[in-house]
């Protein structure tokens, strides 16, 4: 599980911003936003602009999916004289704590990486001068591998101009050149980042291409439909879907009427994004281990989005999660508490509700009540 991360000097965060998980306040009610005393289910409030993405960019910045892969844009802070964005994760596997640090210069190439296990430094790093330190690699079993070889592939990434266009983590290298044990931490670990996701329900109704739709209901059989039904009854949303198979081979999804209706042209802007969190989270089989839901309830009247969390909340209680919303109705604790719901400020750091105030935060509170009459302004 990931316990606490760090990032400085990325995009708007110019001084570190942290969103420390393993930070219970010790509440007994809402047990079940916490998996094994971690924050498993946490929402971040921020006005606009004030770096709710960007804290999900710079989440996802450790694994291969980018959900925003555009290389023209700035990746370290406009206004800082340092041109080295710096990134820690904190994990814990097995009851053992597990640190990764890593710099970089823009999206594709690392400056410095290492790794810690325990009190124990796997390895540590310097792209910059090629050079590694604190190497330990029994500590992950893999104390065979030739690092030389590691700093020969960095050499074949060196352009004419005698510029790095793109280096590959140790970290990744090591697990692509090992036979490891599948109960290995650096197991572990690689597989939490690659099942970490990012969905922005606020730009999912874009219109979709033709040919990705088409590819996309190709997979789509009648159980799926049911499923997807069910989902949006779950979200108060009743009706009953249909594919029909058109006259050159493709098929089409309508709303199953006595004049079926074409789905993707009719639906409500609610009703899109509700389909593309189902077809890119609820319904793939493989687990996703952290979620970063952005605009989540962007679309949706005040009650489905209460629907959609209480549904995340139970049918993925150990997947943590993090929503960034505007809605200030969820922010109850009927719903979570006060070590679960986080500000961000305009000026970058991000704080629970229970950290906000001197005041004693208990379940009897109304917390909206006290974040809309200015009790946190002060973390805004």
């Amino acid at each position: 599980m990931l316990t606490r991360f760090e990032v400085e000097n990325y995009k708007n965060f110019k001084n570190k911003i942290v969103f420390a998980l393993n930070q219970s306040g010790g509440y007994k009610y809402n047990q079940n936003c916490l998996n094994e005393g971690i924050i498993s289910k946490a929402l971040i409030y921020g006005r606009n602009a004030s770096g709710k993405t960007n804290l999900g960019n710079a989440l996802m910045d450790i694994t291969d999916y980018k959900p925003y892969r555009r290389m023209e844009q700035i990746f370290t802070n406009a206004d800082s004289p340092d041109d080295i964005a710096r990134f820690k994760y904190c994990f814990l596997f097995y009851d053992i704590e597990v640190e990764y640090y890593y710099e970089k210069k823009d999206e594709q190439v690392f400056a410095f990486e290492s790794l810690s296990i325990g009190k124990n430094k796997v390895f540590t790093i310097d792209y910059r001068n090629k050079q590694i330190y604190d190497l330990d690699l029994s500590l992950v079993s893999a104390e065979t591998l030739i690092v030389d070889r590691f700093f020969d592939s960095l050499n074949d990434m060196i352009d004419d101009n005698n510029s790095t266009i793109r280096n590959v983590s140790f970290l990744r290298w090591i697990v692509a050149n090992s036979a490891l044990k599948k109960d290995s931490i650096i197991v572990a670990l690689v597989e939490y980042i690659n099942r970490m996701r990012f969905v922005s329900v606020g730009s999912s109704i874009e219109p979709m291409h033709p040919i990705f739709r088409g590819r996309m209901l190709r997979n789509i059989d009648s159980l799926y439909l049911r499923e997807l039904e069910e989902f949006f009854g779950n979200m108060g949303i009743d009706c009953k879907l249909v594919l029909r198979r058109l006259p050159e081979g493709d098929k089409k999804l309508y709303f199953d009427h006595r004049i079926p209706v074409p789905f993707f042209e009719t639906a409500s802007s609610g009703t899109l994004a509700l389909f593309n969190l189902f077809w890119n989270i609820v319904h793939p089989s493989k687990g996703t281990s952290f979620l970063f839901l952005d605009e989540f309830d962007a679309f949706y009247h005040y009650e489905m989005a209460e629907n959609l969390f209480c549904f995340f909340k139970e049918h993925y209680p150990t997947t943590q999660i993090a929503f960034t919303t505007h809605n200030t109705n969820l922010m109850t604790n009927r719903l979570l508490r006060p070590d679960c719901l986080f500000i961000i400020s305009q000026d970058g750091r991000l704080t629970s509700l229970n950290n906000a105030t001197e005041r004693e935060l208990r379940e009897g509170h109304n917390l909206e009540k006290l974040y809309i009459s200015g009790e946190f302004e002060d973390y805004e």
